[in-house]
């Protein structure tokens, strides 16, 4: 599919504990195997525009990330909940 739609490959080779790397959420990207026993932790963070909307529901999966990371939200309202605060700019204290 890659070279059907002429995209690139890019990689930012080998990573260490403690490294990060950031990009758009809409580049199709993945991570190689974990070759070792250990288990690999990580930590995603994603930030959104105040105002956004809920896009359309197109496959289970995106139903249970709807109802896990935008509980009460519906496709079309805005994607904000009690777990997705608006970090900017701050609100009073």
């Amino acid at each position: 599919m890659l070279a059907e739609h002429g995209l690139m490959i890019d990689s930012h080779g080998a990573m260490r504990a403690g490294d990060a790397t950031f990009h758009s959420g809409w580049i199709l990207h993945a991570a190689a195997a974990n070759p070792t026993g250990i288990l690999r932790a990580v930590m995603t963070i994603i930030y959104y525009a105040d105002g956004v909307r809920v896009g359309e529901v197109l496959t289970p999966a995106r139903q249970v990330d709807l109802e896990k990371w935008l509980p009460g939200c519906e496709p079309g309202g805005l994607a904000a909940s009690e777990i997705n605060p608006v970090v900017w700019p701050p609100g009073p204290n």
